[in-house]
């Protein structure tokens, strides 16, 4: 609900985050918060959210998804996160009048 105050009257919400070693992991930034970015504009009305993930997402057999899914530390699994993140701020969206969009 916190979110959701900060960006109520906003044109749109850019949600641009990702895991790294100053803060967060993946599950936590590129997974739940992408979600909870995606709720918080439902709540509030918002009529855009735009989801900046990864290109990569979408081969998730390749060796560039592969390669930067197994990087060690905070960023460990950060491509199955991202597609989760995708995933579940599409349908946190579903039936609500805010648009999304995943470039």
């Amino acid at each position: 609900e916190r979110i959701a105050e900060a960006v109520r009257g906003a044109d749109a919400v850019i949600f641009a985050c990702s895991a790294s070693a100053k803060g967060g992991n993946a599950a936590q930034v590129d997974e739940q918060a992408a979600i909870k970015a995606a709720q918080a504009c439902k709540m509030a009305g918002v009529p855009k959210y735009v989801l900046i993930s990864s290109g990569g997402v979408a081969r998730p057999g390749s060796l560039g998804y592969v390669a930067t899914n197994w990087m060690p530390g905070p960023t460990w699994g950060i491509m199955d996160a991202k597609a989760k993140g995708e995933e579940g701020a599409k349908a946190a969206l579903r039936g609500s009048n805010t648009r999304y969009t995943v470039p």
